[in-house]
């Protein structure tokens, strides 16, 4: 037991032990410090070590792309070329789509053949590094169906990411590979691929609408005919003719209408006229003056000439003597020939006030025939109304489905795309891995420095519990 002590007393560690089961932090720093140098040099053996070991393992070298993806379709043919905002959650939607459209075995499978990786010992795992040297020595037969493309494609998937870039429709693309130069053609034949993709699958989209509607173009079409030809059939059998936006039917009625009003216009005239002369039959002179018949005029004229005559010979004469005896006579032939002038004139307002109302009669009939027609013609209008809205329809719908066709006809040869890339495909400056000989400096000497202060934590440990155990 003394000897244990005197050995404990006699430790060089024995300080240190006593540090540590106090457990203050500063003396454990403080044996740290006393031994500076050896923690100083495991620092610098492990900066050493760790940058030697950077250059034995395999570098590889990075290539970055950029990608603006607009989640709205570009309408070429359409009223606004650059449609209307989209809501932002669907839009993000739509790039992080495209995120793995970018990564996708389709795409990345064309990169592979357009490169020619499948002839890359870096891909195909006959590589120069040591693992792969060992793996090549393993007498491992190759499968005679494997795929060469497969196994690039499972070795490139993990050698590039693409990530959306927060806040932002823009995807950032990298690629890495043992050499700047083939890591910036994977990178360009990986964006070639995709746009590529890209400009195929709207091409492809619109011919297949193209197709699809060009499909019911006949059936469309066949029906604006058969439209066309209903209404037609329906308008000749119901004599629904219209001229100047009317049915001739209704103007024909606005014309006989206008034509009857005329009529019994003329015929209250000739009534009035007709009766004016027959009450005045028996006095000649007492018929109006504008009722008068030019003859009448002119012997009522002569008559008052000779009754004129007369009066002035019966003042001088008897009513026998020769002269006055001829006056007579003429005063009677000339009231004879008014008789009959006056008869003429009152037959033919007669017949006047009869062909009146014949016209009168005759059109008020016809007024009511068209009114008849009209009110036909008013029911089978609503069926043609029917019809030609049909028609328009049918019209409507193949016209729009033609302009469809030309326009998705013409997409087809348009570049619709809506990704452009802002960044193309350029070389990192920096390698990707391992990282710089700065970093490597910085980290081995970091590690070296927490190895040694380990090792001297676990001996002064040891020694303390060796003291107490003894």
């Amino acid at each position: 037991m003394d000897r244990s002590k005197a050995w404990a007393d006699s430790d060089p560690w024995h300080d240190e032990s006593r540090a540590w089961r106090g457990g203050s932090v500063a003396e454990v720093v403080d044996a740290l410090w006393r031994r500076k140098l050896l923690v100083l040099g495991a620092g610098l053996l492990g900066a050493f070590g760790l940058v030697v070991v950077g250059e034995l393992l395999p570098q590889s070298y990075a290539a970055r792309a950029q990608l603006l993806v607009d989640p709205r379709d570009l309408q070429m043919l359409g009223s606004e070329v650059m449609p209307r905002q989209l809501a932002t959650d669907n839009g993000l939607a739509i790039v992080e789509s495209q995120v793995e459209v970018l990564i996708s075995d389709n795409v990345l499978r064309k990169a592979i053949v357009q490169v020619g990786l499948e002839r890359d010992p870096e891909f195909i795992g006959d590589g120069q590094s040591f693992i792969g040297q060992l793996r090549a020595l393993l007498p491992v037969a190759a499968s005679p169906d494997e795929d060469p493309v497969l196994t690039v494609l499972q070795k490139l998937r993990k050698q590039v990411t693409a990530i959306r870039i927060e806040r932002s429709f823009i995807i950032d693309f990298t690629v890495q590979s043992k050499s700047r130069e083939k890591s910036t053609r994977i990178a360009e034949a990986v964006v070639n691929a995709y746009l590529a993709d890209q400009r195929n699958y709207r091409a492809e989209a619109n011919a297949a609408a193209a197709r699809a509607i060009d499909g019911g173009l006949e059936t469309l079409e066949k029906k604006v005919r058969d439209s066309e030809r209903k209404a037609t059939e329906f308008r000749v059998k119901s004599g629904l003719v219209s001229a100047n936006g009317r049915l001739v039917t209704e103007q024909q009625l606005t014309d006989i209408n206008n034509q009857l009003s005329t009529a019994r216009v003329e015929k209250a005239r000739a009534q009035s006229k007709y009766d004016e002369m027959t009450a005045s039959a028996g006095d000649p002179q007492s018929i109006p003056e504008a009722l008068l018949s030019p003859t009448l005029r002119s012997l009522r004229a002569q008559l008052a000439a000779v009754s004129g005559q007369r009066a002035k010979l019966s003042t001088q004469m008897l009513p026998r003597h020769p002269a006055m005896a001829a006056v007579i006579r003429q005063e009677g032939e000339l009231r004879g020939q008014i008789d009959r002038e006056l008869d003429r004139v009152v037959a033919s307002a007669r017949h006047d006030v009869e062909r009146a109302s014949a016209t009168d009669a005759s059109l008020a009939a016809t007024l009511e025939g068209l009114r008849g027609e009209l009110n036909t013609a008013s029911g089978a209008q609503i069926t043609m109304r029917e019809l030609d809205r049909d028609l328009e329809v049918n019209r409507a719908l193949y016209e729009q489905a033609l302009a469809r066709t030309r326009q998705a006809s013409e997409q087809v040869r348009l570049d619709t795309t809506n990704v452009r890339v802002i960044t193309p495909p350029v070389p990192v400056v920096q390698r990707a891995f391992p990282p710089r000989r700065l970093l490597l400096l910085i980290g081995g000497f970091a590690l070296g420095l927490a190895g040694a202060a380990i090792l001297i934590a676990f001996l002064v440990d040891r020694r303390h519990r060796a003291v107490r155990r003894a």
